[in-house]
This record gives structure tokens, sequence and C-alpha cells, in this order.
């Protein structure tokens, strides 16, 4: 991927082959500027490729594909403020890729309690956690029924104790919906925590660095997960390969 700057061309991502299968968990790691959002934005159509190629579903991308939702740090420009937390969520299923079918009240009600919100439904964005923001946002993105998934840094922006329930969340609703996700992130911990396999991104944007699946048996748990010889592992050789 490159762009031209104001006195030159820029390269932000190259040289990158990157296979993700249906139903996987895939977190994408590296070093600030390594090409990880850059990545994000190709994927959701929101920034056409210089060279190459990008498929989802098997289709070339030439816009943001249908089968896709995003889900970003910002989580306070993303919902919309005059809807409430139900609405937000009614909202994505108006603009659904696969249309669930039945009743659409029961649907919001079901993907609000799939991320622990049943209760919030008439609250406004503006009413809730900044953590309760960012449920809402991926029951809105799940409830269009999505095949992808992609979450740009979707967590950093709340304190511990919300990013490990959001954690904990999102590992259920990716169970039962049966989607794909593309997670970046700064975090090795959180990375190994949730994925399937750790990408790698070379420091300075030439594609992989390396490819690790973790398997960690599932599901996870907070702290015995992240004991296992195995989680303790997988941490160090990310660390040194970011680190590097």
């Amino acid at each position: 991927m490159t762009y031209r700057g104001r006195r030159r061309e820029v390269t932000a991502l190259r040289d990158l082959s990157l296979r993700v299968g249906a139903g996987e968990f895939v977190a994408v790691v590296g070093r600030s500027g390594c090409g990880k959002s850059t990545l994000l934005r190709l994927l959701s159509g929101l920034l056409p490729a210089s060279a190459g190629e990008i498929r989802v579903a098997g289709q070339p991308i030439d816009g943001p594909p249908r089968q896709a939702r995003c889900v970003f740090q910002d989580y306070a420009q993303s919902l919309l403020p005059w809807k409430t937390v139900a609405g937000n969520v009614r909202f994505g299923l108006r603009h659904a890729y696969a249309a669930p079918a039945g009743d659409h009240d029961a649907l919001v009600a079901h993907y609000l309690d799939l991320v622990g919100l049943g209760h919030a439904a008439d609250r406004y964005p503006w009413e809730l956690s900044g953590g309760m923001q960012q449920r809402a946002a991926i029951a809105r993105a799940l409830a269009a029924g999505p095949r992808l998934l992609l979450m740009d840094e979707a967590f950093s922006g709340v304190d511990a104790l919300s990013r490990a329930t959001l954690q904990d969340v999102i590992l259920r609703a990716w169970a039962e919906a049966g989607v794909t996700v593309l997670f970046v992130t700064h975090d090795i911990d959180e990375a190994v925590y949730l994925a399937d396999r750790v990408v790698v991104l070379h420091p300075e944007g030439h594609g992989v660095l390396a490819d690790v699946r973790t398997d960690l048996p599932r599901p996870r748990e907070q702290v015995t997960t992240r004991e296992l010889p195995d989680f303790l592992r997988h941490r160090r050789d990310l660390l040194n390969l970011v680190l590097d």
C-alpha cells in the first residue's frame, strides 16, 4: 500500500500475504507504524489498495464489503447519540448483510443479552460507561450478520477491568455467531488470550514477520488461561519478536 505524502511516495505496507479461514480469530500485532491499521482499512474497503488483491469471502474488494463490519477504538463517535442502545442495535439489523429471520425486537434483545446489556436497552450512549458503549457497538456490528468482524484497537480506550470484560464478551459472541474476527492490538497478552493465531507484522511494513498458532484450550478464562505454560511461552516469544 503506497500513498503520496507532501514530498514523496510513502509505502505503508508491502509484500503482505495473509489468508484467514472462515470462523478463525486472528490477532494482528506489531510496532507502531508497521501497517496494522492500514491492513484493516484495506480489508474494510475504506482504503483502496495501490497494488495486489484483497478478497473477502472469495470476492475482490472494490469498496466497503457488505459482509464485513468494523468496531473501532473511538466508541463515543461510533454510536448514534440520538438513538437508545436498542435503537443502535436495531439500526444494525436494518442494514444487515444477512438479515436474520424473526422478530427484530427479540433479535435486538438477543444481541444485547449476548454482550451483557439487556438491562440498558432504553439508555442512551451518553448514559453509559466507555466499556458499555463498546459492548453496544459490538452488538450492533454482530446484528448486521457479518461474515467478517474487523476490530481496530477496540478495547484500548477503556480501563483494565472493562478491557478484561470486553475480551470475554467478544469471545462469547464470536463462539455463538461463528464470525471470522481480525483483531488489531498493541497488547501481546490480549492477542494471545483471544486468538487462534497471532500475526506479527514487520516493523517497517514489509509484510508478515511471524504467524503463530496459539492452540490454547477453549473456553478461555482470565486467570487460569493466563497462567498456562503455553500462554507464557507464546507471550515471551511474541514479545521477543516485537521488541527485537
